[in-house]
């Protein structure tokens, strides 16, 4: 059986947007659309405000601009200081001209993103909205500049607190994290000296549009999961900056490593999920002994495939990446998130979720609870 790992265009555009603080969304569109989103985003950790046209079949026929009309009146009457507005596929199909009646409001508030399901997948959703955000930057000048924006970064919850918490300590000032933020940071978000990008498969594409468009520029990073993750993540920022890591940060780590390196030594598992964490994922389960026997990823590409060769000569481990859950076989635990959950239960092995943002997996504390979790699932003592 082939995984799904990708889904529409509006998808994207709805993940991006609605993570903005007193931001609403409102989807021209039929109910099905705004029914699953919301659904879908609510098991991820936050259902967002999303208002809908409700187009039906005669709208599809005959136009349903009245009746998206109405809906942005309403919302603007809300108070929030973002309303992103998107098309779905029946309108984008017989073109109602979305953007021309956002427009004619002339309302600073209200920003369109077309979002046509089958225009493209939901990386191509997230970049255009950064597109359309991007426009609402103030420029600054590069003597005036300080700081650094998070790009691409989904998770919210205790993961970004510890992100948040383990910038400060090198002296930095995180200017805003795109898109959790509020529209004010984003929009000064161009006084900041750095970006950096937490989703290879988007953050990178976003981060080169904001520095062509601002002239900031970005620097790769590894997500902050595990130990040498960690440590490389907040080395790269400080080096940038001229800064030191304080000495309890290695000697948390070091703690770490002498206290259950290898603990899971000949655990085999499956890897699936996005690359960026995957990669820092495989070098966390590497050092505790684990052998990743396959990796499904949602994106490929040169840049996620020479990371994973980079890794498998450091650790000396040469998992398969497959496309088919069918090829799987050998294993004692699988890694991903909710979409796995079918998989675990076919294999009738256990699934640690750590894709989604109600799950700790930043820095020690992540580290922490990422192993203890481990220990209940394969019962290690």
């Amino acid at each position: 059986m082939q995984q799904m790992v990708r889904t529409c265009k509006l998808f994207g555009v709805v993940r991006a947007a609605s993570a903005i603080h007193n931001s609403a969304i409102v989807i021209h569109g039929p109910l099905g659309c705004g029914y699953h989103l919301n659904y879908i985003l609510g098991m991820r950790g936050g259902s967002p405000p999303i208002f809908l046209s409700e187009l039906d079949q005669s709208d599809v026929v005959f136009g349903g601009e009245e009746k998206l009309r109405r809906i942005i009146e309403r919302v603007l009457r809300e108070g929030y200081d973002l309303i992103t507005v998107v098309d779905s596929c029946a309108p984008a199909l017989i073109g109602e001209d979305v953007q021309a009646l956002v427009n004619g409001y002339d309302d600073p508030r209200l920003i369109y993103v077309p979002g046509g399901g089958f225009e493209g997948d939901h990386f191509d959703g997230y970049l255009e909205t950064i597109r359309s955000l991007s426009k609402l930057v103030s420029p600054s000048d590069i003597e005036e500049r300080d700081g650094l924006n998070i790009i691409g970064e989904f998770r919210g919850g205790k993961d970004l607190k510890i992100v948040k918490e383990m910038i400060g300590s090198c002296g930095v000032n995180i200017r805003s994290v795109w898109t959790r933020s509020t529209i004010q940071e984003m929009k000064a978000s161009g006084s900041a000296l750095l970006n950096i990008p937490f989703c290879e498969a988007i953050g990178h594409d976003a981060c080169k549009l904001l520095r062509d468009e601002h002239g900031t520029p970005f620097t790769d990073v590894s997500t902050p999961i595990g130990i040498s993750g960690t440590i490389d993540f907040l080395e790269t920022i400080a080096d940038f900056f001229d800064r030191d890591l304080p000495d309890e940060t290695y000697s948390e780590f070091k703690r770490l490593e002498n206290e259950f390196g290898n603990i899971f030594i000949d655990r085999k598992i499956a890897l699936f999920g996005g690359p960026t964490r995957v990669i820092s994922f495989l070098r966390f389960f590497s050092e505790l002994g684990f052998e990743t026997k396959y990796i499904s990823l949602d994106n490929e590409s040169k840049n996620t495939l020479k990371k994973i060769s980079l890794i498998k000569r450091e650790f000396g481990i040469s998992p398969e990446i497959i496309g088919e859950t069918s090829q799987i076989e050998d294993i004692d635990l699988i890694v991903g998130g909710l979409s796995e959950q079918g998989i675990a239960y076919n294999l009738k092995r256990p699934l640690l979720d750590v894709m989604h943002s109600h799950e700790t997996t930043f820095g020690v504390e992540g580290a922490e609870k990422i192993i203890e979790r481990l220990r209940n699932l394969l019962s290690i003592k």
